[in-house]
């Protein structure tokens, strides 16, 4: 479900800010992501919480976009009475990699 939520709700390239740094008269010097993998034993509660509020935000654009099981398995896990819900859950990963850009003006 994790696969076809986000290929239906990334619509929209990443973020891509060299030319506009570029554009505006910085020089860059570097561009870097950075992967971010955290389960609960590394970041404690506050990862569940950081899974709820993404999840919940792409929840608001998947309602077009995926079938009523995956739907439901999604409300499932964001709500907090469920058994299974994100945040009741103890094998919790979140991964992500974002992207930091060092630009400065000549």
């Amino acid at each position: 479900m994790e696969a076809r939520l986000h290929a239906a709700t990334n619509t929209r390239p990443p973020h891509e800010w060299t030319d506009r740094l570029t554009d505006a008269g910085f020089v860059v010097d570097a561009r870097r992501p950075f992967e971010i993998g955290l389960d609960g034993s590394q970041a404690g509660p506050a990862l569940g919480r950081y899974a709820r509020t993404c999840l919940t935000e792409l929840r608001s654009h998947a309602d077009e976009a995926l079938d009523a099981d995956d739907l439901a398995a999604l409300d499932t896990l964001l709500d907090e009475t469920q058994p299974h819900g994100i945040l009741r859950r103890d094998d919790l990963t979140v991964r992500t990699t974002p992207t930091t850009w060092i630009a400065r003006r000549p």
